[in-house]
């Protein structure tokens, strides 16, 4: 009898084990996606400052050329733990536009330790969105402009504080939506000041937060969106 359960205790192992390899190769640490297995571009830079969604994750970095390194947040701690500021790094990766970099793979020059871009773990998926938003707490920050990140179309994304502060705008306006403040953005540019207020996190990183309400110099932020809209 103790024969047959081991025997049978044996097949299911193997089953087990002859699965496990494919699912991690498919969706495990060490696979990369398909972008990054196409031809690469180089790029050579000291790094300044760290990029940080307001969920306190790091998922870019700024090099001291201007250029901007694009990470996925899943990999946040692995590549604060290989960079910090004033260090320099090798990249391969492609370049976006003029001054966008997707990174697939980071080099500490120092140490000469690489950081491979992944996918994320197969089980390593975090909470929806939604659910993560109820952690984050309200920031008001204010400062001086250091630099301003734009999407495609030339439109402001990411205002980045002289103190290091990340401030995000709204991506995608709620349909019917109106804009509460008269607010020009045409007023975002290096060395003015800027205050806002929103959710975000405060991190040993910095801070970050997507803005609800903005202002130029000491005037108390307005709302970007009329709270009707949502309703």
């Amino acid at each position: 009898m103790k024969a047959i359960c081991n025997s049978h205790l044996g097949f299911a192992l193997a089953i087990l084990f002859s699965f496990a390899p494919a699912a991690f190769s498919r969706n495990g640490a060490h696979v990369q996606p398909p972008e990054c297995q196409m031809d690469k571009q180089g790029r050579e830079g000291t790094m300044v400052r760290y990029l940080i969604n307001p969920f306190g994750e790091v998922d870019g970095l700024f090099l001291d050329n201007g250029l901007l390194v694009s990470l996925p947040p899943h990999m946040s701690a692995e590549v604060a733990d290989l960079v910090k500021p004033g260090d320099a790094v090798a990249l391969a990766g492609m370049l976006e536009d003029g001054s966008r970099f997707e990174a697939c793979s980071i080099t500490h020059i120092a140490s000469d330790r690489t950081l491979l871009r992944r996918k994320p773990a197969w089980n390593g998926k975090v909470m929806p969105r939604e659910l993560r938003r109820a952690e984050l707490e309200e920031l008001n920050v204010n400062g001086k402009i250091e630099r301003v990140v734009t999407g495609k179309h030339g439109e402001p994304k990411i205002i980045v504080l002289e103190n290091g502060t990340n401030v995000r705008l709204p991506g995608k306006i709620p349909p019917g939506a109106q804009f509460s403040t008269s607010f020009d953005m045409r007023v975002l540019h290096p060395g003015a000041q800027f205050a806002a207020r929103g959710l975000g996190t405060e991190t040993r990183y910095g801070s970050s937060l997507e803005a609800s309400a903005i202002s130029a110099g000491p005037a108390s932020p307005e709302p970007l969106v009329s709270s009707q809209s949502f309703h």
